[in-house]
């Protein structure tokens, strides 16, 4: 393998390097998810940045090596390299790694992260809590959702509105429709306000339960709540009522779907000829 390339542009090297704070708040966009891996590392696996040494260089990489879909790396370079070259990881070095094995579907990795970073005396934040909450939800283990919120207490965390749209989305996928409708009612409650894609969900849920009135509810709770409804809010109600048979209201939620600038979809046009086809029996 060739010589390690700078990860910034040899024009910037002339110039005094930014503070730490400004790079950690620096979102590597530029490089997308999934494209093969650049020779960072060099062969005997040690890596190299055009920055001072420091913690800092660690954490950037690792936001790239999320970006590329890369667990492995980063994990490596956090028990060899950084520990080697007497940089210890913070709460946002292992965050990082907690959500790429979270969003890698790797969630009982993530919870041994999340035990070493508590034997390395930090303590998780928020942000932890609710990425481990996301990664169990995304595996179906909602039941061990309820720990994780256990702890949080115990440690006083107050659950934000990540926290409850994703464990209200959570459970609307699982099925559990009761308790996704607990959930909701405790996050207005407690003054937070659930996003598109909870509400959304929750019209889903209501329209597989054949609740069609309180999917309506949802839906107008979004518009009186100043949300947007998306494409897939508008066909995933159109579909509920084509299923029941109710066409003439899947075409009322049709023609607003349209006149707020949303094209139909092929699933919105499927839902329509199969609510057609039921009819014509």
């Amino acid at each position: 393998m060739g010589a390690t390339p700078p990860v910034f542009h040899p024009s910037l090297q002339m110039y005094r390097p930014p503070h730490p704070h400004q790079i950690q708040a620096l979102q590597i966009s530029t490089v997308p998810r999934r494209r093969p891996r650049q020779p960072y590392i060099r062969s005997e696996g040690r890596f190299r940045l055009s920055m001072p040494q420091g913690n800092l260089p660690f954490v950037c990489f690792k936001l790239l090596c999320f970006r590329l879909g890369d667990v492995e790396s980063p994990l490596h370079l956090l028990k060899n390299e950084m520990e080697k070259e007497g940089c210890l990881p913070n709460v946002v070095t292992y965050n990082t790694l907690i959500d790429a094995h979270c969003k890698s579907n790797k969630i009982d990795d993530a919870f041994k992260m999340f035990t070493e970073m508590a034997l390395k005396g930090l303590k998780p934040n928020l942000i932890t809590y609710n990425v481990i909450i996301n990664g169990l939800c995304r595996e179906g283990r909602m039941k061990e959702t309820n720990e994780v919120l256990q702890e949080m207490s115990w440690k006083g965390f107050i659950p934000d509105e990540v926290t409850y749209n994703t464990l209200v989305n959570g459970h609307c996928k699982d099925g559990n429709f009761h308790q996704a409708l607990v959930l909701h009612a405790e996050m207005v409650r407690n003054g937070l306000t659930p996003n598109v894609i909870t509400y959304t969900s929750l019209i889903n849920s209501m329209c597989k339960a054949g609740n069609m009135n309180r999917a309506i509810e949802f839906f107008d709770q979004m518009h009186v709540r100043g949300l947007r409804p998306n494409e897939r809010t508008y066909t995933t109600l159109i579909n509920g009522f084509c299923q029941r048979g109710l066409l003439n209201k899947a075409f009322w939620v049709l023609n607003e779907m349209v006149r707020n600038g949303f094209s139909p979809s092929l699933v919105t046009y499927n839902a329509l000829i199969n609510g057609h086809c039921m009819l014509e029996g």
